[in-house]
């Protein structure tokens, strides 16, 4: 397959040793099975490089080693920091006495990209990480006493950036995808035609959360109804979502093809339904298998694709009424963000 109609985004994940920068790469690298892993990491020497294709996007991942030496070697060399699309900063926030070494290094990096003359209207992303559920659930006031004082002070200190504030755990695997994915949509063809369909599903069937998934886990496009104020309700539906990635990446793993897998959570219906773009052209069936078989070779033409909703009970036999039609429809504006992709290379004749 030709990468001509590849757009490169580089991502950065800077921040201070122990923030928590590597673990998020490790779960958003194995969306499963990750714990043992991130529990025995080192902490990262340098650089570490992990790239990951999204639709028409080509990703290029940098984790920045947080110690103390590292974090003076790239403010010396500033070429770390040229061509950032997307900087996620990562503070603590189980570290209070680390905050105001966290804001300096941030001031650090801020005083390079500007240097290197770094679009200030472009958002630099600033992850809560190790936002545990328990953590909240024994310290509500206090983790939002923290917060707000990491907000007030960045807002204060820089008001000519603009900042987009997440909390991540990584025991919550979609509060990562959902930051990561929010912060690629700006480079996406398509999105707002996407986005559009979603809302008039999420409208029509009164659901309470839609998501389209690629086959790596990462989001193309969300709706849900307005958040409550209730953590409880808001971290057991992350948790059923994050249930879903699990099962994606079991099923990518392992190659298998579904057609829908549902469940009830209390007063949830949860339903994924797994779909693919290639059916309707006009190959072979060998042809088809043999696509089928490179689909992981990297077209995203041929890959699965995962529409994921949650209902309240009284309103899934509504949403599922209603999935055809929008399943169609996301088929669509698909095939025409990936129209490049359609043809794998095997098949074009010489």
């Amino acid at each position: 397959m030709s990468d001509y109609a590849k757009k490169t985004i580089k991502v950065v994940l800077s921040g201070l040793d122990n923030a928590g920068k590597s673990s998020m790469l490790v779960g958003f690298k194995r969306m499963y099975g990750y714990e043992d892993e991130v529990h025995s990491l080192k902490p990262t020497l340098r650089i570490d490089y992990y790239r990951r294709n999204f639709l028409n996007l080509r990703l290029n991942f940098f984790d920045m080693g947080g110690q103390s030496k590292f974090r003076a070697m790239y403010l010396k060399r500033k070429m770390y920091f040229e061509s950032i699309d997307l900087l996620i900063y990562l503070v603590d926030i189980q570290d209070e006495m680390r905050f105001t070494e966290s804001v300096k290094y941030l001031s650090d990096v801020l005083g390079v990209l500007e240097d290197i003359g770094y679009p200030k209207e472009i958002p630099i992303y600033v992850c809560f990480s190790k936002a545990d559920y328990e953590f909240i659930k024994d310290n509500p006031d206090e983790y939002i006493a923290r917060r707000a004082m990491v907000k007030k002070l960045l807002r204060t200190t820089f008001p000519e950036y603009e900042f987009q504030f997440y909390q991540t755990s990584i025991y919550n695997l979609y509060t990562i995808i959902h930051m990561i994915s929010n912060g690629l949509r700006s480079y996406l063809d398509g999105y707002n035609e996407i986005q559009d369909g979603i809302v008039e599903y999420r409208d029509k069937t009164e659901i309470i959360q839609a998501i389209l998934f690629d086959h790596t886990g990462l989001v193309i496009s969300e709706t849900f109804n307005p958040k409550s104020n209730d953590y409880d309700l808001e971290n057991k539906i992350d948790r059923i979502i994050s249930g879903h990635l699990e099962f994606f990446g079991q099923l990518e793993d392992e190659d298998l093809d579904i057609t829908s897998i549902r469940g009830v959570d209390g007063e949830f219906m949860n339903i994924c339904y797994q779909f693919h773009l290639y059916n309707d052209l006009d190959m072979s069936e060998e042809q088809i298998k043999d696509a089928i078989k490179k689909k992981k070779s990297g077209n995203p033409y041929y890959a699965n694709y995962y529409f994921s909703i949650i209902s309240s009970l009284d309103k899934s036999i509504l949403a599922e009424n209603q999935i055809n039609e929008i399943n169609s429809k996301l088929r669509d504006f698909l095939k025409a963000i990936l129209i490049d992709y359609q043809k794998p290379r095997s098949f074009v004749e010489e």
